[in-house]
């Protein structure tokens, strides 16, 4: 779930760094909200760790990923935005990586997927 949603944001930066029509400040924009959601996933899986349930996070995760959505509505495909919303919708099951917290990767792959939007973020300011 988390490695769709981190392919297709993957995808979707290679397609607007291609596009030099893309302003500095949208990019900046773009940027910050991958941070954040970069952090809220580091937070989740540190969390999940300590045997917390990362309350609110989800919620945060889902709002941002709304404003992703927006903010690059005008640059990416409709059906491309919908595809990585449809993932990122899947990969915020908090509850699911919760209660498989000590008997799968899922903490694992979320850290991965915050390294890789980490990243994402860090290019879109080139």
């Amino acid at each position: 779930m988390l490695d769709t949603a981190v392919n297709l944001c993957k995808e979707i930066c290679q397609v607007l760094d291609k596009k030099r029509s893309l302003k500095l400040e949208s990019k900046l924009r773009i940027s910050i909200i991958l941070d954040e959601i970069s952090r809220i996933m580091d937070d989740t899986a540190q969390k999940l760790k300590n045997d917390e349930y990362p309350h609110g996070n989800c919620v945060i995760l889902q709002n941002l990923s709304e404003n992703l959505s927006k903010n690059l509505s005008e640059y990416v495909k409709k059906e491309d935005l919908d595809k990585l919303d449809k993932s990122m919708n899947e990969s915020l099951l908090v509850e699911k990586y919760f209660a498989e917290r000590k008997h799968t990767d899922g903490i694992f792959q979320i850290e991965r997927a915050s390294g890789e939007f980490k990243s994402l973020s860090l290019l879109m300011k080139l």
